[in-house]
């Protein structure tokens, strides 16, 4: 997907394709490195459906080098009624979610890997079984992914979620 990828990007104004492709490939690889080296990884995620889509494109790159990152995955923090992500709290309430980092077990990594499979398919049905499925090793990947089925263009009518609510 680097290559949809960068073009989306670039295709936004955001830079030339082969530069950002370069860039992510560089991301990736550094990523994987860092992982093979068996230097600490702690990745760092809310419950949005862009972070778990990230996630899971990083767990299968862990897949891959056959290792376990750390992760601190939220979706809520205390105090903050309205959360919506871990960009708007301090320095100070970030370093409180630290000790709550944990290693990604063996199952969330295979998990991980075939739902990034499943994302990556050309038919969203393996989508669909994840979402009716659910996930106990990421307990917010369904609803996300129930979000991205949404914007697929309905059977009966050709119009994604987003248009249906505009």
């Amino acid at each position: 997907l680097l290559h949809a990828r960068a073009g989306f990007l670039a295709d936004c104004g955001w830079g030339r394709k082969q530069a950002l492709l370069s860039s992510l490939e560089r991301r990736d690889r550094q990523l994987f490195e860092a992982l093979r080296e068996g230097l600490q990884v702690v990745l760092w995620f809310e419950h949005d459906l862009y972070d778990q889509l990230q996630l899971l494109d990083v767990l299968a790159l862990a897949h891959e080098a056959g290792t376990a990152p750390e992760a601190i995955v939220v979706d809520s923090f205390p105090g903050r009624p309205e959360f919506r992500g871990l960009g708007e709290l301090s320095a100070d309430e970030l370093e409180t979610l630290w000790p709550e980092r944990r290693v990604v077990n063996d199952a969330a990594i295979e998990s991980a890997a075939s739902a990034w499979d499943a994302f990556r398919a050309t038919d969203p049905q393996p989508l669909a079984r994840l979402v009716a499925s659910g996930s106990r090793e990421f307990p917010f990947l369904a609803a996300a992914l129930e979000r991205l089925l949404q914007e697929l263009p309905a059977p009966a009518d050709g119009l994604s979620g987003t248009e249906r609510r505009a």
